[in-house]
């Protein structure tokens, strides 16, 4: 039986010109493929794609998928991170995504979906000399507009309250993004701010 997943596949293979599909088509298709399927076909053929119109199609994708955390991970930066296979163990006790180790990645960004249903992403990170791994996670099934994180390390990058709700959360991450590698946070309870290097690894 010929698969979605093939017949898409074989138009990238292919590089066939097929740039007067509007990009609302190239997306309805991509629905019908399962999450995996759709990370592979991200991973493995965007830059194979034949337009640039169909490239931004993906990228739609994505930031349908993922939603307000592609204010910060943009779907070009996603679309090109590999796919880390979602395992019962890494969710803990409050249904959140903080037991996946830096044992359990290969690259310094991963996204995957858990068995929720939920997006996620895991950074590997250096934060005054020790490697950790945080994750990002979308908190409910049904909001991907409502982003937390969690982890099994001590980590200043994020406090594991909403992302959007702290106030250094999303300029901690864009710096790590952008290469400036230096994070901000409070010391204890105090007003009192304090900076380190924090850098993808």
């Amino acid at each position: 039986m010929i698969t979605i997943l093939k017949i898409w596949e074989f138009f990238f293979v292919k590089k066939l010109d097929f740039s007067d599909i509007p990009d609302e088509v190239i997306c309805i298709v991509g629905e019908y493929l399962n999450y995996r399927d759709q990370l592979h076909i991200s991973s493995k053929y965007i830059n194979n794609i034949c337009s640039g119109k169909h490239k931004h199609a993906v990228h739609l994708h994505l930031k349908k998928k993922f939603g307000k955390i592609t204010d910060i991970f943009p779907p070009t930066l996603l679309s090109k991170c590999p796919h880390l296979n979602f395992k019962s163990r890494f969710i803990g006790g409050t249904d959140y995504i903080d037991k996946i180790t830096v044992n359990d990645v290969t690259d310094p960004i991963m996204i995957g979906k858990d068995s929720f249903d939920r997006c996620f992403i895991t950074l590997r990170i250096i934060e005054n000399g020790v490697v950790k791994l945080i994750t990002l996670f979308q908190r409910f099934t049904k909001n991907n507009n409502f982003w937390t994180s969690g982890s099994e390390y001590n980590t200043k990058l994020l406090n594991g309250s909403p992302i959007y709700s702290q106030e250094f959360g999303p300029s901690n991450l864009k710096s790590i993004l952008d290469g400036k590698n230096i994070i901000k946070y409070y010391r204890g309870w105090s007003d009192v701010i304090i900076e380190s290097k924090c850098t993808l690894y």
